[in-house]
């Protein structure tokens, strides 16, 4: 009786443990940004004018504390990369109408497993992606950001961040889904000078 009564609580303990693990969870539900951003994803695929369209890449400049306040750029392209298109927006109240769809010349480099972005995993919205990368480096200048596969070879998105200190610009990537933030150790990159001609 004894033995069947300690068996019933390692096996409860281990169903509770098991249920526990099963259950969590480190998405975070999306933020008004992200929620945004899904939508004009979505438009973008109706744009592109693409069968079975495929969103590769977002890229985005328009952040509320951004000096380089630019557009949001969607890079489509069929689910075989032989086709695609870039789709650039001036705004997010931008009409769709109004938005500019350009063919891309190396759809191409889109090619392989996992090379997309996967808009319902968008949890983690331009502003607060950018103020993850500010908040680790204090006084960095936004540089610019956008959505792209994840490159370590654990599936998902990532939002790739750039910012500039007075040594150079510096980056980081945070997950789309969970908000995880990594700065790269990489040291801070200087763009080469601009080449002007010799006086005679």
């Amino acid at each position: 009786m004894h033995r069947k009564s300690t068996l019933a609580k390692i096996l409860t303990t281990i169903f509770i443990v098991m249920l526990a693990v099963g259950c969590s969870d480190s998405t975070l539900e999306p933020d008004a940004d992200a929620l945004a951003l899904r939508e004009m994803a979505e438009r973008a695929l109706e744009v592109s004018g693409i069968d079975e369209p495929v969103l590769r890449q977002i890229f985005v400049n328009e952040v509320d504390f951004n000096p380089y306040a630019g557009s949001h750029g969607f890079a489509v392209t069929n689910k075989d990369a032989t086709v695609g298109v870039q789709i650039s927006v001036d705004n997010p109240n931008q009409p769709s109408d109004e938005w500019r769809v350009i063919s891309l010349d190396f759809p191409t480099r889109y090619q392989g497993e996992g090379l997309y972005v996967d808009i319902k995993a968008l949890n983690v919205g331009a502003n607060a992606a950018m103020a993850a990368i500010t908040g680790h480096w204090p006084g960095c200048m936004p540089r610019g950001q956008m959505v792209a596969w994840s490159d370590d070879g654990g599936g998902g998105n990532d939002w790739y961040l750039f910012c500039d200190i007075s040594e150079g610009t510096i980056s980081g990537w945070l997950d789309a889904a969970t908000g995880e933030f990594t700065p790269s150790d990489a040291p801070p990159a200087v763009a080469p000078g601009i080449a002007t001609p010799l006086a005679s």
